[in-house]
């Protein structure tokens, strides 16, 4: 039977397996080329990303258009709330036997708790503007491995980075 005899009579044609192979292989094809392209953009955004940070954090009002939108998200509302829950949750880990307690210095954030709630509460209080430079801190603090919080075994060093980060928060403007 003929393609044409084959129309004509209703009947549908399976396709064949050398095109089955073949949308096969394009879609795969099509398939890796995304991923590998979603990669691409990703490590970019993240290298922008880190070379702001690097600017940024020696910024204390002046900062360039090309680095305002870093600035932007380091300042929004939403992460300075994030880093003080994050704060505060970890003063209160410190005081039980929960899991994240294990990778915090607990005497050290026992010790300096009130310091750490000062910092949280700075941050919380929207109505005071502050610095990337300061958010960068306050970031570091909590994420870093190797931060006054997690792997501080002299207490003083805490005291001395929240306090920094403290006054780093507030705006060249306002610190005259």
């Amino acid at each position: 039977m003929g393609v044409a005899t084959h129309c004509v009579s209703g009947k549908r044609r399976a396709p064949s397996k050398p095109v089955l192979s073949w949308l096969f292989i394009v879609g795969a094809s099509v398939g890796v080329v995304g991923a590998r392209e979603a990669w691409r953009v990703h490590r970019s955004a993240v290298r922008r990303r880190r070379q702001a940070d690097l600017w940024l954090k020696t910024a204390d009002s002046f900062v360039p258009p090309v680095y305002r939108r870093r600035a932007d998200e380091l300042c929004s509302a939403k992460e300075r709330r994030t880093i003080a829950r994050t704060l505060r949750a970890i003063v209160a880990a410190a005081n039980t036997s929960c899991a994240i307690a294990g990778t915090i210095n607990r005497t050290t954030v026992r010790r300096h708790a009130a310091a750490i709630n000062k910092l949280a509460a700075r941050l919380q209080d929207t109505t005071r503007p502050v610095t990337p430079a300061g958010m960068l801190l306050a970031t570091r603090l909590i994420t870093d491995p190797w931060s006054a919080l997690i792997s501080d075994p002299q207490s003083q060093q805490l005291a001395d980075t929240i306090e920094r980060t403290i006054a780093v928060l507030e705006p060249l403007n306002i610190r005259r």
